[in-house]
């Protein structure tokens, strides 16, 4: 089984096929009925907007305020952030890169956390102009419901068979299961949650029911103090489990005061839990990886990372392998990341040309393409 489009094993593991995080709900065939054996199995970590779906879910997720709240101003306070968001970007790319974009990929890191205040202040504009306030948990859940029906949120080809391929695989020497997880910005855990558990209606062949639990960090196993601090945040505020059966674990930012059962306190970001950048993403990908490594297993695990925007770089640079989404054409986030890949001089080939350079990052168009190459690549 060919490794060459791997970067080496030894810096990327994943928690993700811990038994008391992964678990099969309900009805046990709701796998596939033919699993597939592997050498080893492999840890997927996938970003949500714009690469699990079509594109960015943030209108959508207001629109629920919208509608929740219809006396409310949401359309003119979420104009005044949007418009207050693009204006704070634009004059921190002339503060931090006034005269041309980086050339290294330290100093494009550095750049992305740079930026991150921009994010910070947009969530702050947010969280003041009171737009989630009030709305409730159930209210999130029929909003994602009718958005996905209504084709407002829309899952990108090819993600069902991708998944059911994914999770059908275990290794054959110990038959830990290959596992997914979803790693985002976004504003609501809940509401990816359900977005993904009202698509499972549309297909024919539904999305695997796995349980998501909240991993049980152990903080004092990592060295990275900003790590520790991160994960102890989030094993502290995030539920055993969520309010309903999931598929796949989830790691997003939640809505202040939903976290109790009551209504929304407005609040973006609540508690200690923050993942507003690339660099916030790769802190909870360092820590998975630091998890697996401490447990003592006996073979790593590669972790792929899945994305599509310049908030995935750092990821799609420390992963095993990094897969970028592009549409064709592509989106102007998508555009952004790959404009950045020139101009780091980060080769970004096809998944089905079967290399990389060092960074190991590739691109394909959708989940079928990704299934394609993941048959043939990891055929025993």
């Amino acid at each position: 089984m060919s490794r060459a489009i791997f970067r080496p094993l030894s810096r990327a593991l994943s928690t993700f096929s811990h038994p008391r995080i992964l678990r099969i709900l309900r009805n046990p065939m709701s796998r596939p009925t033919i699993p597939l054996p592997l050498e080893q199995p492999i840890a997927w970590v996938l970003d949500f907007d714009g690469t699990v779906t079509k594109r960015d879910t943030l209108d959508a997720l207001v629109d629920i305020a919208a509608e929740a709240k219809p006396k409310d101003t949401i359309s003119a306070a979420w104009k005044h952030c949007t418009e207050s968001y693009l204006s704070d970007y634009s004059a921190a790319l002339k503060q931090y890169a006034p005269d041309s974009l980086p050339t290294t990929v330290e100093a494009e890191k550095e750049l992305l956390e740079d930026l991150k205040e921009v994010e910070r202040k947009s969530i702050d504009r947010v969280s003041a102009s009171k737009i989630f306030e009030r709305v409730t948990a159930a209210q999130l859940r029929y909003g994602a419901a009718k958005a996905v029906k209504s084709g407002r949120v829309q899952l990108r080809f090819g993600v069902n068979e991708f998944l059911h391929h994914v999770l059908s695989q275990y290794s054959q020497q110990d038959h830990s299961p290959s596992t997914v997880g979803i790693l985002s910005v976004n504003w609501s855990r809940r509401f990816i949650t359900a977005c993904l558990q009202a698509a499972r209606a549309s297909f024919d062949k539904p999305l695997p029911e796995v349980r998501s639990m909240a991993p049980e960090f152990t903080v004092n196993t990592v060295e990275n103090a900003e790590v520790k601090e991160l994960h102890q945040a989030h094993s502290t505020n995030s539920p055993k489990h969520t309010e309903a059966p999931l598929w796949m674990e989830i790691f997003a930012n939640e809505l202040g005061g939903l976290e109790d059962g009551g209504h929304s306190t407005g609040k973006l970001c609540a508690g200690n839990i923050s993942i507003l950048s690339s660099h916030d993403k790769l802190l909870y990908l360092e820590y998975i990886q630091d998890q697996m490594s401490a447990s003592g297993a006996t073979k790593p695990i590669p972790v792929i990372y899945v994305g599509d925007s310049w908030t995935d770089f750092d990821c799609l640079l420390k992963a095993n392998l990094g897969i970028c989404i592009r549409d064709d054409p592509m989106t102007s986030s998508q555009r952004m990341l790959a404009d950045s890949f020139k101009r780091l001089g980060i080769q970004c080939l096809h998944v089905h040309e079967g290399k990389t350079d060092k960074w190991g990052v590739v691109w394909a168009k959708d989940f079928e393409q990704i299934k394609e190459w993941a048959e043939t690549e990891f055929r025993l």
